[in-house]
């Protein structure tokens, strides 16, 4: 499936880094270590384009706030 609009984009990564939360393996997503969450938030070097990630949030500040709240994911349950 292609993702056409940018809004789905920022709500699969959200789906993404909740998984583990979600499933009940942590309580925070900052405490899962196999996710792409702590390298988009951490200084250390990665290949992840982990800046493209943060600009679909406008900033860093607004990737973690958009990660802090919970979220409806009927937009995007078409594709998960």
């Amino acid at each position: 499936m292609i993702i056409e609009n940018e809004s789905y984009l920022k709500y699969l990564v959200y789906y993404i880094h909740h998984n583990p939360v979600k499933h009940g393996f942590v309580d925070d997503m900052i405490e899962y270590p196999w996710s792409s969450f702590l390298s988009v938030i951490s200084h250390k070097l990665t290949h992840l384009k982990k800046q493209e990630v943060i600009n679909w949030f406008d900033d860093l500040e607004n990737f973690k706030y958009f990660h802090q709240k919970e979220h409806n994911l009927d937009k995007i349950k078409n594709l998960i």
